[in-house]
């Protein structure tokens, strides 16, 4: 009987230490992907609203020295500014970084495409002097949004916050993106 105590012991033993492995090394994985962030862009998110027929969706991903962005915003002709704010997304923040200013742009029949990266030295007003990892960290914490910003509306038509993409069968929290899925176990750091 003592043989078989034993025996169950180092299975449990054995099963945990694989789990803690497992943990660790789904960190790894997660951490070691690419930074990805979306947003989606719409007058009702408007800080007073804005009846527009207007939308767009954003996308980041983060790379080595750079985030590149994209920008693909339907029903609007007009754009005058396209930037990135720190605030939350109920109330007006200050421009971190005018992706308009930098960016590739094609006008098409029912719309606007915009692209181009963002670098340490395109941060600006609260953000200058700092790296692109504070970025991403505001990023991660829901306290940047995109503001599309026309003739017609000066303070905005159509902005969305930024929000981060997880991974497919991965989870978070708010406060730190890393996590790993292992079947029905859910480990969350």
């Amino acid at each position: 009987m003592t043989g078989m105590r034993y025996l169950t012991l180092a299975v449990i033993g054995t099963a945990l230490a694989s789990l803690i492995i497992l943990g660790a090394t789904g960190s790894i994985l997660v951490n070691g992907q690419k930074e990805k962030y979306k947003a989606k862009l719409l007058g009702k998110n408007e800080v007073p609203k804005v009846n527009s027929t207007a939308k767009g969706s954003a996308s980041f991903k983060s790379k080595k020295s750079v985030i590149t962005w994209k920008v693909n915003i339907t029903g609007l002709k007009n754009v005058t500014g396209a930037q990135l704010y720190l605030g939350n997304k109920s109330v007006k923040g200050d421009v971190i970084v005018d992706l308009l200013k930098s960016s590739n742009r094609s006008q098409t029949p029912i719309g606007l495409l915009m692209n181009g990266n963002i670098s340490t030295s395109d941060l600006q007003g609260p953000m200058q002097g700092n790296t692109l990892e504070t970025l991403k960290s505001k990023m991660n914490n829901s306290q940047t949004y995109i503001n599309i910003l026309t003739s017609e509306h000066p303070d905005g038509e159509i902005r969305g916050p930024v929000k981060i993409v997880l991974p497919k069968n991965k989870t978070t929290d708010a406060s730190n993106a890393t996590g790993t899925s292992m079947g029905n176990l859910t480990q969350v750091r």
